[in-house]
């Protein structure tokens, strides 16, 4: 089911459709990644994850700007028609999940804390989750903003939309890992008295106190 056509049937927290397809779909990205001994380069990767992922309508690709980020997936893009797009960082991905099965439990593959690729595909897809509900609720008239590089970080996270959506993920991020990346991400780009980190506190407060997390 596209995570736009859940939208649609259910009043459960963001965080559970996310969670709920991401638990759905790891066995079997498990079991072919083991037929594969672990051993695939990005094209293969690729190919395997649009083949476990496309039904629900999340597409995988290469990321081609290159950023120099801790993430495993670079970023995520909702489309009008219900479907989500999420770009991959070249050649992270395929060597992490090597490193990790070598050097971690079976059990922790499928932990969204133990497991970054996991962390980093539950931020995503819950960020362009809301982007989703933001365009539902706006009659399609929601305009999304891309970050094109990183000269224009400032201009993308004082978007009034992306505040509320990162508002959102932070709050579900701090009830669900103890910290968010996303705090720290708009400290670390705005001045303590930018009135646009001002809006996203004061979001950030509202979310945390209506409870997110499920």
């Amino acid at each position: 089911m596209r995570l736009l056509s859940y939208i649609k049937e259910t009043t459960e927290p963001t965080v559970v459709p996310v969670v709920t397809l991401i638990n759905s779909i790891m066995p079997e990205l498990y079991r072919i990644l083991s037929k594969h001994s672990w051993n695939v380069d990005d094209e293969m990767l690729i190919k395997i994850l649009n083949g476990v992922f496309k039904r629900h309508g999340i597409e995988f690709d290469l990321s081609l700007k290159r950023k120099s980020i801790k993430r495993l997936l670079g970023w995520g893009a909702f489309m009008l028609d219900g479907s989500m797009e999420i770009y991959i960082e070249p050649f992270k991905v395929s060597d992490y999940f090597r490193r990790f099965v070598k050097n971690n439990k079976y059990g922790d593959f499928f932990s969204i804390r133990k497991n970054q690729f996991l962390r980093d595909l539950f931020d995503v897809m819950t960020h362009e989750y809301i982007h989703a509900m933001q365009n539902l609720k706006s009659k399609g008239k929601f305009a999304d903003v891309e970050q094109r590089d990183d000269d224009s970080a400032y201009t993308y996270l004082s978007d009034k939309h992306e505040i509320e959506a990162y508002a959102q993920q932070a709050a579900i991020e701090i009830g669900r890992f103890g910290k968010s990346d996303t705090v720290e991400r708009y400290l670390n780009t705005f001045d303590r008295d930018d009135p646009a980190l001002k809006r996203f506190f004061k979001k950030l407060i509202f979310y945390s106190e209506k409870g997110l997390e499920a």
